[in-house]
């Protein structure tokens, strides 16, 4: 991804190619922060390009989104998300955790994925 990201649009939700690269949107009503992770390959170990989202440019009511130039189909890509840890009022952010787009088409699993990575204290994804 070579050019400057965009504020891009809350609709659709997921990601979106269109003319020239990709839109991303996600729903994150409590996040205090989200990052793009952008990887080339389902066995990466880190991504290509991490790309914060700025909460005044990409964000629309409870819609975190952005515009992301030369986007193609077939980008992996994941999302980084902060905001309170509150597990008694159903708030569990962890923002070492690798989420995956609820509305992503497909998943790609590398040979490392582990599932209970995800219950586990720390990362879910390279950097181990």
């Amino acid at each position: 991804m070579n050019g400057k990201v965009n504020t891009g649009s809350s609709y659709p939700l997921g990601s979106t190619l269109r003319p020239g690269g990709a839109n991303f949107s996600v729903y994150a009503k409590n996040a205090t922060s989200v990052e793009l992770l952008l990887f080339d390959a389902a066995d990466d170990d880190i991504p290509s390009r991490i790309v914060p989202l700025d909460p005044l440019r990409h964000r629309t009511f409870h819609y975190w989104h952005i515009y992301a130039p030369d986007i193609q189909a077939g980008q992996l890509y994941g999302y980084r998300v902060n905001g309170p840890n509150n597990p008694e009022r159903g708030l569990r952010f962890d923002p070492e955790k690798l989420l995956l787009d609820p509305y992503a088409r497909g998943v790609a699993a590398g040979p490392n994925y582990d599932r209970q990575a995800a219950c586990r204290p720390g990362v879910n994804w390279g950097w181990r």
